[in-house]
């Protein structure tokens, strides 16, 4: 069994417990009345169940895991929410030895509440600190709490049973409270986790195609680190069948590029939300003109005479191009935005003619 799933057991267990510990009533309304009250007045309990379940279900969606740092702050902002879940006890039937408790709830639709407000935060991150940027917006979102918008009133039919201590609720019960109450509360946190994740998406693909480092890239496509390090492999080789090199030279040739292209200067800056269901990434960067110079040099080589033969000519290449990928010269510091859309980004940024113009640009050959 999973921890999560361990975790949510012990804390649905506090949750029973404490219901327990109040359920000698011998009206079964007023037993299902105080513990519904108790859930909806932010209790401590219910709000962590809540947000152990919410990061259960986004965890998969993302290469970084909910901050730690950021647990108090979201549990306090869930306390909150449940204060403005409505309820009312409409009607109690006895049904063969247990009760059938009516029970009308209006839910929080958090996601509507604060949706807008998420948005437009998105639009404009100050850092990328995940923990740091859903802490502040949590603070914005807990005042839109006090005037939020509801779904449809919805009518739940709860079993409650007598027992020794009195009455007990059912455990499906508490399950249907607790899908009831608030709807898309994790949004506040998703919002900003979507944006930043465009961000690290981009650093993951350009520090695969250009470094050859695809941890952060084999997380976001679901390749194998073997599958992707064999894609980066495979570029290299493609280059060097093209002037047709083999054997010594060929290698060579391959490890001057590799060592050219990981020397790339660049850094992925903050995301930010775009209109729609885009978003945009600056990356500032150091176009790195070795290659260029490389070949300028060669071709200045050539004119001159200097190579009698083929054979000459390409080991005089090979070792301009390793001089240069041993001492790399970079032009003047630059940004280029890369924008992604929602649906591409996992999938197709080497498609993306941003994304190809900045990796043009970081190695030019014009």
């Amino acid at each position: 069994m999973r921890k999560s799933k361990w975790v949510e057991i012990f804390l649905l267990s506090l949750l029973m417990m404490a219901v327990l510990c109040s359920c000698k009533k011998e009206d079964p309304k007023e037993y299902a009345n105080t513990q519904i009250e108790m859930i909806t007045s932010g209790d401590k309990a219910t709000a962590q169940l809540l947000l152990e379940r919410g990061i259960d279900s986004v965890k998969d969606s993302y290469i970084e895991e909910f901050p730690e740092a950021l647990k108090k702050d979201y549990r306090n902002f869930l306390e909150a929410a449940l204060k403005q879940v409505e309820f009312q006890i409409l009607d109690v039937k006895k049904h063969n030895a247990d009760y059938k408790v009516s029970v009308e709830v209006s839910a929080v639709d958090v996601g509507e509440t604060t949706g807008k407000t998420d948005e437009d935060q998105a639009k404009k991150l100050e850092t990328t600190d995940l923990a740091k940027e859903v802490s502040g917006l949590l603070k914005k979102d807990s005042s839109l709490l006090d005037t939020p918008v509801r779904k449809e009133k919805k009518t739940l039919t709860l079993t409650v049973k007598k027992n020794s201590d009195g009455f007990q609720m059912e455990d499906a019960g508490w399950e249907i409270l607790m899908n009831q109450i608030l709807y898309d509360y994790m949004q506040p946190y998703k919002e900003i986790a979507d944006t930043l994740e465009a961000g690290r998406y981009l650093q993951a693909s350009l520090d695969a195609s250009l470094k050859g480092q695809v941890t952060d890239y084999c997380k976001f496509t679901g390749e194998t680190q073997e599958e992707a390090q064999a894609e980066y492999e495979q570029s290299f080789t493609d280059s060097s069948e093209d002037p047709g090199f083999s054997g010594e030279r060929e290698a060579r040739f391959e490890q001057a590029l590799k060592t050219m292209f990981a020397s790339s200067q660049y850094e992925v800056g903050i995301p930010r939300k775009a209109d729609g269901d885009g978003y945009v990434v600056p990356v500032t960067y150091q176009p790195n003109l070795s290659l260029k110079q490389a070949m300028d040099t060669f071709q200045a080589n050539v004119n001159q005479g200097m190579y009698g033969s083929q054979d000459q000519a390409e080991e005089g290449f090979i070792s301009v191009l390793e001089s240069y990928a041993a001492a790399p010269v970079y032009g003047e510091t630059q940004t280029k935005e890369v924008h992604y859309s929602r649906k591409a980004l996992r999938f197709t940024a080497g498609e993306n003619e941003d994304y190809q113009n900045l990796t043009d640009s970081l190695i030019p050959t014009e």
